[in-house]
């Protein structure tokens, strides 16, 4: 009995052996076709505009006084994006790829006050003393990255550290502002869209990445960077939306 199954034992080991070197010999023949899968990650978001007015529309309309009180200027916020990824191998030693990411991008972010949010306001016949007002916004993308990768390590997968550059070209998907003021007695918010923005976002996206496989088709790369915006958000306020980024994206590869 303890012979068969010891003979079982030793066939059934052999089968592995046999069919992990029939694996790496196959994987040793072929080279990566391409790998993909899904990303996401976080964005800091840094707005840089010129001065302008928070209050100018009606029910806070002041025919014949100045806003000077109620400008807003810069902002920063939270946001995230989501997509897929496509990476494909220029040699067999994982040094070079194309990229090709495509996904959603919510840049929103509050703006900063450049002068006091608060003061008396006349409407009509009537003084409205107001105690604060913000704005912010949801801005957000339909994307297409399309770019470079170069990693450092020569594997048979990709392995360790690379640096990327990508041109990001994104189509508008939401552009308002969102608005509250307030006075002595309520708050009033409400929401408008933001008619002059740009329908078309460009920018470059230098990042890092570190890819880690945890399988001979599986690589984990989390990655890290900067957004430079070559186009405006809305160019009436001189408005420049950056971002610092950072997230994971898992691929499975095609060999």
């Amino acid at each position: 009995m303890r012979s068969t199954l010891r003979s079982l034992a030793a066939s059934l080991g052999i089968s592995v052996v046999s069919a992990l070197l029939v694996t790496t010999t196959a994987h040793a023949q072929h080279h990566v076709t391409f790998l993909i899968g899904p990303m996401a990650g976080y964005n800091f978001v840094m707005y840089r505009t010129d001065a302008f007015p928070v209050i100018d529309e009606s029910p806070f309309q002041v025919p014949h006084q100045p806003q000077s009180n109620f400008l807003v200027q810069n902002g920063t916020g939270r946001g995230y994006f989501v997509g897929i990824s496509d990476e494909d191998p220029l040699s067999k030693t994982m040094h070079h790829f194309l990229i090709f990411e495509a996904g959603f991008d919510a840049k929103p972010a509050t703006f900063s006050m450049a002068s006091s949010g608060s003061g008396p306001i006349t409407y009509t016949d009537t003084t409205i003393m107001i105690t604060g007002v913000k704005l912010w916004t949801t801005l957000s993308y339909i994307y297409v990255n399309l770019g470079y990768r170069y990693n450092f390590c020569s594997d048979s997968i990709p392995n360790g550290l690379g640096i990327q550059l990508c041109l990001s070209i994104g189509v508008k998907w939401e552009a308002d502002f969102l608005k509250s003021v307030s006075d002595e007695d309520q708050a009033i918010t409400n929401a408008s869209a933001i008619s002059t923005a740009n329908a078309l976002r460009l920018a470059l996206r230098p990042e890092l990445t570190y890819d880690l496989p945890f399988t001979d088709s599986w690589v984990l790369t989390p990655f890290a960077g900067y957004e430079l915006p070559l186009t405006k958000v809305d160019p009436t306020e001189n408005w420049w939306a950056s971002a610092l980024y950072g997230g994971l994206t898992l691929r499975y590869a095609i060999w």
